[in-house]
């Protein structure tokens, strides 16, 4: 084997498929496979020969890549009538971001989305490196608070949404039920004291009886 011999090959068997053209029976193993890696096809490599060029995939092979921004923000933020609340956010992407597509939107009854009274300004900055390149930092703020704006808002881009964030207004909010008092509970009764048991009589010393040691035997 040569170098030029690298390359990929298939085995074919075209018992019963005489009707059928090679490349016909090529593009129909391809479809199947997805990528030609079976259906009897397999590869050649030489040792201390360079690797062979890749073919480019065709184009239904290729899959789009879409870069799916991310969008974070603190989920509560609170405020007081008649005053104001500020909304930081930052959205990271793997390209340039456009500043038009980013809007804040309210959620309604049914998660229904309707426009917001919020305020924001936007700066973007490419990053050194890691896992997005470019990162916006948005600001949002609305003043004049009243009861109607305590409710749950969305940022957007596009198509894409963060998870939702809550306004709760301090004054607007329904104080929470005190609990009842626990019922105090009756003292237990005290135990009256175990009667004192009377000493047990001492009992008198058995006598000590002296034993016969035996016949004593002189050596």
């Amino acid at each position: 084997a040569s170098c030029t011999d690298q390359a990929r090959y298939r085995i074919k068997y075209n018992c019963g498929k005489k009707g059928e053209e090679e490349e016909e029976i090529f593009e129909r193993d391809l479809e199947k496979s997805g990528h030609g890696g079976r259906q009897g096809h397999f590869g050649l490599m030489v040792e201390d020969c360079p690797r062979p060029t890749r073919e480019p995939r065709p184009d239904y092979l290729k899959r789009e890549s879409v870069a799916k921004p991310s969008i974070r923000v603190r989920p509560v933020h609170q405020g007081q009538t008649e005053g104001k609340v500020i909304v930081d956010f930052w959205i990271y992407g793997n390209g340039p971001l456009d500043e038009a597509a980013v809007s804040i939107v309210k959620l309604g009854r049914n998660r229904t989305e309707e426009e917001s009274r919020f305020v924001f300004k936007l700066a973007t900055e490419e990053t050194d490196g890691g896992r997005y390149s470019h990162i916006m930092k948005g600001r949002a703020a609305m003043d004049d608070l009243a009861c109607e704006d305590m409710s749950r808002y969305l940022v957007k881009y596009g198509d894409y949404a963060s998870r939702h964030f809550s306004v709760l207004i301090v004054d607007c909010m329904e104080p929470r039920p005190t609990r009842e008092p626990r019922p105090t509970r009756e003292p237990r009764p005290t135990r009256e004291p175990r009667p004192t048991r009377e000493p047990r009589p001492t009992r008198e010393p058995r006598p000590v009886e002296k034993r016969d040691p035996g016949p004593k035997f002189w050596y």
